[in-house]
């Protein structure tokens, strides 16, 4: 007996097996339909992602808050930053960290829709990142490590379209 490894989860399987338990058809290399996942089965990428997207939205949330209110001191740079900031810096924050927290559930859902908010989240981080580095050089150069969390994100953000594109072609993301 020979044994195969499922393309779509990664399950070992014999070459018996017309099916694997995530649903993946290996006769007709077909990936399963979003409702062939036993219930609450997901791959187990889907939920690093979802809750290391939860943690970093609370976890900013909670650091920005803190920043702003004064209880976490800041240097002069960063604090001048924080104040130089606009409405439209503010909703564009939210907006994307609302956009990543929607692309986790989205994605922990099985749906389609995750792929759309990740990629747009990663355009709209792109940009704001663009901005944000030539609006704030004194205070990226005197916080070390900023730029290269920045571009971390953005790498990490990337990864998970990649790996969303991934469920959606395989047909797991609908």
């Amino acid at each position: 007996m020979i044994i195969v490894r499922c393309p779509q989860c990664g399950l070992f399987n014999p070459d018996t097996a017309e099916r694997c338990d995530c649903g993946y058809d290996f006769d007709r290399k077909l990936a399963p339909e979003a409702s062939a996942f036993p219930h609450g089965s997901r791959p187990a990428l889907v939920w690093v992602i979802t809750i290391g997207v939860i943690v970093s939205f609370l976890c900013g949330s909670v650091s920005v808050s803190l920043i702003v209110t004064g209880a976490i001191p800041v240097n002069e740079p960063v604090r001048a930053y924080y104040q130089s900031l606009t409405a439209a810096d503010w909703a564009l924050t939210v907006a994307l960290g609302l956009a990543n927290l929607s692309g986790a559930v989205a994605l922990f859902l099985l749906r389609k829709q995750a792929l759309y908010l990740f990629v747009g989240s990663l355009a709209l981080n792109l940009l704001a990142t663009i901005h944000t580095l030539a609006k704030l050089r004194a205070a990226v150069s005197s916080v070390p490590g900023s730029a290269v969390g920045m571009f971390l994100g953005l790498g990490i953000l990337l990864a998970i379209c990649l790996y969303a594109t991934k469920l959606t072609r395989a047909g797991v993301l609908r």
